[in-house]
């Protein structure tokens, strides 16, 4: 790939529009390529008149920012999007792109049906067992009962046998000895039997909704405040993060991203199944999802599978997955709060918004090595994006807690 500081080979910008200046932006040392354009640039930040809109198009997901040398970064506000003039019919039917997405679609749909269906036989077997084993308790304590009013039957019948016997002695012979077969008698305590519901304990509730399977996967999920960039506020009981106005003394440790305004959780993931849920509220931009224990924090950083970012995130009013190249989702109903389900043995990491109910995107990978999760507030705009992340509890399978955006 031809490299480019600061200045675009002319040559190489034929056919691709008229340039457009863009403001300067103080850039993490983070190398990117202008998709279809063959060639790459570091430092400053070129923009591209999209054939498709006027909004100069960059590529997304790289580490900027605003200020001076050393100022916190986010991730750059201009999506990498791939020109859609092949979706346009041409009346020779449908384009390799249409046929594309026709395909991703019904993959992911697929995808998503299996995971449900896997799901759903799991939490049968589960039902089943804890149906199984409330039984077979209560069986028992039955046959408890049983055996104790057997016992103290038995030696009922013992003793009316006895006192049958002597009745049919001579008086003088039978009083003789009744008071000992009396005394034994009044030694005999006849216990009443533990009272046993039959009734279920367990309501045994099915549900065929997909947060209903996750909620048993369910993790307690905090955020590493050595891992966090100096501006970046943590709530006392690390469950809240926002980024604050006041660049924090602290100590400049290589686990801390640092332009990068992101943050990790402190619990760390080498295989099983994880669900944990963000409240996002009305915040303008975000990022959340996992990434490699190993990822680099210093300098450039671009979030993407090759990198060990795994994430999805809003900007400018829409929603992507950081694959590569970048891809929108369609979201029907703005989430309030996003489910995250790490699938480690099965290579797969999933978003829902948890407001719908509905399916976000999935990445398919294979993993090694520990997994965290991510998280980024991304800058707070003057105040428009000020709000915190919020890791919220999830839910017992049965309950109904709800996270709250304050």
């Amino acid at each position: 790939m031809h490299k480019a500081s600061g200045r675009c080979p002319q040559g190489l910008l034929r056919g691709l529009g008229p340039v457009r200046a863009v403001p300067q932006l103080s850039e993490c040392p983070v190398t990117a390529a202008l998709p279809g354009a063959g060639w790459g640039w570091s430092g400053g930040w070129v923009g591209v008149q999209s054939p498709l809109t006027d909004r100069p198009r960059g590529a997304g997901g790289l580490c900027w920012g605003l200020g001076s040398a050393g100022a916190e970064v986010g991730c750059g506000r201009y999506s990498a999007q791939a020109a859609a003039s092949s979706d346009t019919d041409t009346g020779h039917g449908p384009s390799p792109t249409t046929q594309g997405k026709v395909k991703n679609k019904r993959e992911m749909i697929a995808g998503e049906f299996k995971k449900l269906h896997t799901l759903l036989r799991e939490e049968e077997q589960l039902l089943l067992q804890s149906l199984e084993q409330e039984e077979r308790k209560t069986l028992q304590r039955l046959q408890e009962n049983v055996t104790k009013l057997s016992r103290q039957s038995s030696s009922l019948q013992k003793l009316i046998t006895e006192i049958e016997k002597k009745c049919q002695q001579p008086v003088a012979e039978l009083l003789k000895d009744v008071k000992s077969t009396l005394s034994r008698s009044k030694n005999v305590k006849l216990q009443e039997p533990e009272v046993v519901s039959t009734d279920l304990k367990n309501m045994y509730k099915i549900s065929l909704d997909m947060r209903e399977a996750l909620k048993r996967f369910g993790v307690d999920v905090t955020l590493d405040p050595d891992t966090a960039h100096p501006k970046l506020v943590l709530s006392e009981d690390l469950k809240r993060v926002r980024h604050g106005d006041t660049r924090q003394d602290l100590p400049n440790k290589p686990e801390r991203f640092d332009p990068c305004v992101c943050v990790l959780g402190a619990e760390g993931f080498a295989g099983g199944r994880r669900y944990w849920e963000v409240g996002v509220g009305d915040k303008t931009e975000w990022d959340l999802g996992v990434c490699r224990e190993s990822v680099s924090r210093k300098g450039k950083v671009t979030a993407s599978p090759e990198d060990g970012f795994w994430a999805v995130r809003l900007r400018d009013g829409g929603y992507e997955a950081l694959t590569s190249p970048r891809t929108p989702l369609p979201v029907s109903v703005r989430p309030g709060q996003v489910g995250i389900f790490l699938d480690y043995g099965a290579g797969e990491v999933s978003f829902y918004n948890v407001t719908d109910g509905s399916h976000l995107f999935t990445f398919t990978d294979t993993f090694s090595g520990t997994l965290r999760p991510y998280f980024s507030p991304c800058l707070n705009a003057g105040g428009t994006n000020v709000a915190p992340l919020i890791i919220c509890p999830v839910p017992a399978p049965a309950g109904g807690n709800r996270c709250t955006q304050q």
